[in-house]
């Protein structure tokens, strides 16, 4: 089992076509959705997030960075992952149902800018691309639903 599967914020993994993000199998039927394994060949891997997690995908520097510096800075139960050479960091975490949609381009009340991805809307986050695995910066290891003077509480108050 490789990080991906043991953090439980996925529930499935789709192959894309070569030098894109586009999925080659309809990734909602659930025939079509596999392992790491049998997508680890592909060049392009998408992870289909669990029902109970959070994307926050920040790729402009700027906000990227300072994504970064909250998650480790307050020690959030997350997973942070990152590209080299890459557009900017992911962040993942426990839902809990405080989001209940996706949002493209919403600025956090603590000054991110961010797209947020959510698994009960089939959201997708890109794990390999044109053969490059996105490595892991920073793993709480524990993944817990904060409900107080986080991130989460941040951006649910911008997102209701």
């Amino acid at each position: 089992m490789n990080s991906w599967e043991k953090s439980g914020f996925y529930k499935a993994y789709t192959p894309t076509k070569a030098g894109t993000k586009e999925p080659i199998l309809a990734y909602t039927k659930k025939e079509n959705q596999l392992t790491w394994s049998q997508c680890e060949p592909y060049p392009g891997v998408l992870g289909l997030l669990a029902e109970d997690s959070v994307l926050v995908d920040s790729d402009e520097e700027i906000h990227s960075q300072n994504l970064r510096k909250v998650i480790e800075g307050e020690k959030l139960g997350a997973l942070l992952t990152g590209r080299s050479g890459g557009r900017g960091y992911h962040a993942l975490l426990k839902n809990g149902g405080l989001i209940t949609k996706n949002h493209t381009h919403v600025m956090l009340a603590c000054g991110i800018m961010a797209d947020i991805k959510i698994g009960s809307k089939n959201g997708l986050e890109c794990l390999k691309f044109d053969g490059e695995e996105r490595s892991i910066v920073y793993d709480a290891e524990e993944y817990e639903v904060s409900l107080h003077g986080d991130i989460i509480t941040s951006y649910t108050q911008l997102l209701r």
